[in-house]
């Protein structure tokens, strides 16, 4: 480790080391939909040679997604039998979310068995338990048997696996009896480049960051229209991936009466967040860990938020007056909050919340975490 406090690898080990990355986006140098991926991608390729799967047709059908998927990558992984029979490198397969932990599992299985090696390993990247998205969402049967049995499989074989919150350990544990295997990485938050403002001398009241392709965000938008319903006068920013969803979740008369933007997609969100002093986030079901909430608390912008939420952050539950236990009680949090009824230290508390996500779930400090992970199979320098 360096004065720094980052993660140092050795470079010898480096050098005997591949990761096959396997992401469940196009690509994860830079993705809008998932923060997690970009920044675990970069992690990778600070420490370790990382040969990336190519890209996958992009199908509108689940089933031929996933058949497009495994052709694709099989097809590169050809390159790595050449690697591993050329210098005998130690070759982890690394699938981040589904369907890319399924597809890591599969080729990962058959490469050990086709080299007869057991410098082969699987490394399953979960952004939360498939069961309980399962359970949350409204999806087809097929696609809920599909999935939670991707997700079962992948935990069952995979060497190491990651998750996001201590709520979907305790879910895995269930699938093996290896309970070593489990590593709790929260996040990756980059926050070299976040603006942050005094609380009180920010500009927006309220603002909410998302992606609005994903259910759960959209219920929460059409939560945050009922609280709006019979305001006037609300100073609010919406903006992330299809925040145009909001005209049709809003009502006119709603939009009319408030100041109420919507921006779509920005690429460094944290000009409007650490300008905003609520952050607006109403989330009671979804899988993993909210990212967004992070990058809220990393510029200081306090959420209203829910008891779902504090699982994956628990630094949350010290402000009880920022924790709704359903819909109704959200509301009336937030209405709370809009009429200064709660006698808080909101500058305090804003300070807080950065120096939590710094700490906690900040890019260098997992980067920890994730030595962790590889010092399991043996790779990483002990310090």
């Amino acid at each position: 480790m360096n004065d720094n406090g980052n993660v140092k690898f050795n470079r010898n080990r480096r050098q005997s080391l591949v990761v096959y990355f396997i992401p469940y986006t196009k690509e994860p140098g830079r993705d809008t939909i998932s923060t997690r991926v970009p920044l675990l991608y970069s992690v990778l390729k600070e420490h370790t040679e990382v040969l990336r799967a190519p890209q996958s047709l992009n199908a509108k059908i689940f089933l031929l997604n996933r058949i497009l998927l495994l052709i694709t990558s099989a097809k590169s992984l050809l390159s790595l039998f050449r690697i591993y029979l050329r210098n005998k490198e130690r070759i982890v397969i690394f699938g981040s979310d589904q369907p890319a932990g399924f597809i890591a599992t599969v080729l990962g299985t058959f490469t050990r068995h086709l080299l007869k090696s057991k410098s082969i390993h699987i490394v399953y990247d979960s952004h939360g338990s498939r069961y309980k998205l399962a359970i949350d969402l409204n999806q087809s049967l097929i696609y809920k048997i599909i999935s939670i049995f991707e997700d079962t499989l992948s935990v069952k074989v995979a060497d190491i696996v990651i998750v996001p919150t201590y709520a979907d350990k305790v879910i895995y544990a269930q699938y093996t009896r290896k309970k070593t295997k489990f590593i709790i990485l929260p996040s990756l938050v980059r926050t070299g480049n976040v603006v942050f403002n005094e609380w009180n001398k920010r500009r927006f009241e309220f603002a909410f960051h998302a992606n609005f392709s994903y259910p759960p965000n959209i219920e929460a938008l059409k939560i945050i229209s009922r609280w709006l319903e019979d305001k006037s006068g609300i100073n609010l920013i919406i903006f992330g991936v299809n925040s145009q969803i909001a005209y049709k979740c809003i009502a006119p008369k709603t939009l009319r009466q408030n100041q109420i933007r919507i921006l779509g997609y920005i690429d460094n969100p944290y000009l409007i967040l650490g300008n905003t002093k609520f952050y607006l986030a109403p989330i009671f079901k979804g899988t993993g860990i909210i990212t967004k909430v992070l990058e809220a608390m990393a510029a200081g912008a306090i959420p209203i938020t829910t008891k779902f939420v504090a699982l994956g952050i628990p630094e949350l539950r010290q402000w009880p007056e920022l924790i709704a236990s359903n819909m109704s009680d959200w509301i009336e949090k937030a209405e709370k909050h809009l009429a200064g009824v709660y006698k808080l230290d909101y500058d305090a508390i804003s300070k807080k919340l950065t120096d939590i996500t710094n700490k906690n779930y900040g890019y260098n400090a997992n980067k920890l975490l994730l030595r962790n992970a590889l010092e399991k199979l043996g790779y990483a320098d002990r310090v």
